[in-house]
């Protein structure tokens, strides 16, 4: 699932995430801690369903990828030149690893 231009002012995430907003906003409403923020242009979430926490970087050999593929979910946005939110896409695990 992903929202972009199109769905701004019209959809949010859980936590009020939207296209158009700053880095610094997103960090704001999902926080610092968590945050996978190795690029200028994307910050990456990863939430344990079954625990209801986030979780820091993955490992793939720290976790259990059966129920890693169940479990875990990944929130990742990404920002234009201006620095504004462009697209946030919401995946699971098994979906998130297909594309990296």
């Amino acid at each position: 699932m992903g929202l972009r231009e199109e769905t701004k002012g019209i959809y949010k995430t859980a936590r009020g995430a939207e296209i158009g907003q700053l880095k610094s906003d997103i960090k704001e409403l999902y926080g610092a801690t968590y945050a996978i923020d190795k690029a200028e242009r994307n910050i990456d979430y990863y939430y344990d369903s079954k625990k209801k926490k986030f979780i820091g970087e993955i490992s793939l050999g720290g976790i259990n990828q059966t129920e890693a593929k169940e479990d875990i979910y990944m929130a990742s946005i990404g920002f234009n030149t201006e620095g504004t939110a462009e697209i946030i896409m919401l995946l699971d695990y098994k979906w998130a690893t297909l594309l990296s």
